[in-house]
């Protein structure tokens, strides 16, 4: 007689992430190859709705078109105060402006708003606090800076100078752990000190062609991670020693990353995280040296030119937050969230938030910044949509719309089966919830049929079996599925575990 077997395959315990590649194996608990506006750091266990992002153009003095360079909070008259940076391209007119707001939920008030003459360019995105002012770049090679109350002067600092190079764009700017404010340009950097203006020193240059894109804190040195212009298969990190025996500002190291095409790095639980942008969104860890290890990866699956900004980066907690941006149909450009609640737990990467009312396949992140004010912190956000320019900010409610895809599994090597019952666990739905079974299998188009939906009030379970299932169960050798919860933004349900029970269907 014919041998037939069965097995359950439960996935729980949510924590799993987004999987670097498609799996043959049974499914480990919880992982995904692709979860999205889940909250997966607070909610471990459960599969749980994050917050949503929410419009936050507020008011913002009769500003159509905003274009965010950046956020900073600073203090006035002893109250911390959010200021944004951004240029209106509202009458083709191109207008500088510094619009605050005292709290997380007021309007925007334009502070300053000075009007720029001829066609300039947009310059490069980036807004950094030293002392008491904020400086950002005004035109491609102008330095503004500003004093909340006082206005802007336009003049304070040029790079136009032979030393700096006179051509190319505004790399940016930190603020190293020895209180110095560091500008960056094409393959130059040099200090701010609180003294002698960048223009009037010599910086230091990168190798001929090299770039930088980004700059952080290593220690009492600088990292510098900087692109080949002229190679696109070619990328560095600088070690840059602001201090020698000599009194000379030396390269202590250059490391080939083995890789190209970076987007930015940052500092994660003490290990340098390395973002390129490489057909998938890459990260890597940098171990020292020319040890670069790939981490986590973003699957896009295209050549097609995409890229997350230097500006669209924050680390808060541990966790690394990013704005992604590309034209990829299908990818789901958000707020990607990198990291671990715990450290005995495993680094994941999903995606954390994402603009509801925004083409998600068309999105570029331009601003990113967590901002502590009130007691809490708060996630705002600058985007272009593919038509307008937004802002939005963590609100009170839920997301709506969240997504948990499956990575593929075979139950039985070597074997096709088919799933004769699934039953879904969950808190007692709320009104206006349901959550809805894709199912797909091998040779299939994902995310395959819908199995069955869950959506009665005070529901705590769902079993679908092919005689109650809206799509009977497919057989193959690899089975994925997709489940995604619509809920009312008001609540919260969470999903507690997924059975899946499977049978061979042949020897």
């Amino acid at each position: 007689m014919p041998q037939f077997s069965e097995k359950n395959l439960i996935i729980n315990n949510f924590h799993g992430g987004m999987a670097d590649v498609d799996s043959d194996v049974v499914a480990r608990v919880g992982e995904g190859a692709f979860i999205q506006q889940a909250d997966l750091f607070d909610n471990r266990e459960f599969l749980a709705p994050s917050l949503a992002m929410t419009a936050d153009d507020g008011s913002m003095s009769g500003v159509t078109i905003p274009a965010i360079l950046g956020y900073e909070t600073i203090g006035i008259s002893g109250t911390n105060t959010i200021h944004a940076v951004f240029w209106d391209y509202s009458a083709s007119k191109y207008r500088l402006n510094v619009a605050t707001k005292s709290s997380l939920t007021s309007v925007w008030t334009t502070a300053d708003n000075h009007e720029l003459t001829g066609t300039e360019t947009e310059p490069s995105l980036g807004m950094w606090k030293y002392g008491t002012y904020l400086y950002f770049f005004a035109k491609p090679m102008v330095i503004d800076r500003y004093l909340p109350g006082t206005g802007i002067d336009e003049n304070w600092d040029t790079l136009n100078t032979s030393a700096w190079g006179t051509t190319g764009t505004i790399g940016g700017a930190l603020v190293h752990t020895d209180g110095s404010m560091y500008f960056y340009k094409g393959q130059y950097i040099g200090p701010w000190d609180g003294t002698t203006k960048p223009s009037l020193i010599t910086p230091i240059d990168l190798e001929p062609n090299y770039t930088i894109v980004d700059a952080i804190s290593y220690g009492n040195q600088i990292l510098i991670a900087a692109n080949d212009i002229t190679n696109s298969v070619t990328s560095k990190l600088f070690l840059y020693d602001p201090y020698s025996s000599t009194g000379l500002y030396t390269f202590d190291d250059i490391y080939d990353t083995h890789t190209f095409n970076i987007q930015a790095i940052r500092m994660v639980e003490g290990t340098v995280k390395v973002i390129t942008a490489l057909g998938d969104y890459r990260i890597l860890d940098w171990r020292g040296g020319n040890v670069f290890l790939p981490n986590r990866k973003i699957k896009v699956g295209s050549a097609t030119q995409f890229y997350a900004r230097r500006s669209a980066f924050d680390v808060k907690d541990n966790v690394m937050y990013f704005g992604t941006n590309n034209s990829v149909s299908g990818f789901s450009n958000g707020v990607y969230a990198y990291g671990r609640a715990t450290a005995d737990e495993n680094q994941i990467v999903h995606s954390a938030y994402i603009n509801d009312a925004s083409d998600v396949s068309s999105v570029d992140y331009r601003a990113l910044k967590w901002i502590t004010l009130g007691g809490g912190s708060n996630l705002f956000a600058g985007y272009y949509d593919g038509a307008n320019y937004q802002l939005a900010r963590i609100g009170t409610n839920y997301s709506d719309d969240l997504k948990y895809d499956s990575i593929w599994f075979r139950p039985f090597r070597g074997l096709k089966s088919q799933c004769i019952k699934a039953t879904l666990f969950f808190e007692p739905l709320p009104a206006n919830c349901t959550i809805t079974l894709n199912m797909a299998k091998d040779g299939g188009a994902f995310p395959g049929t819908v199995i069955g939906t869950a959506s009665g009030t005070g529901e705590v379970l769902k079993e679908i079996t092919n005689a109650t299932a809206t799509t009977a169960f497919q057989k193959g050798y690899r089975h994925k599925i997709r489940l995604t919860m619509n809920s009312d933004v008001a609540t919260r349900p969470q999903l507690e575990a997924i059975k899946l029970r499977f049978r061979t269907t042949q020897q």
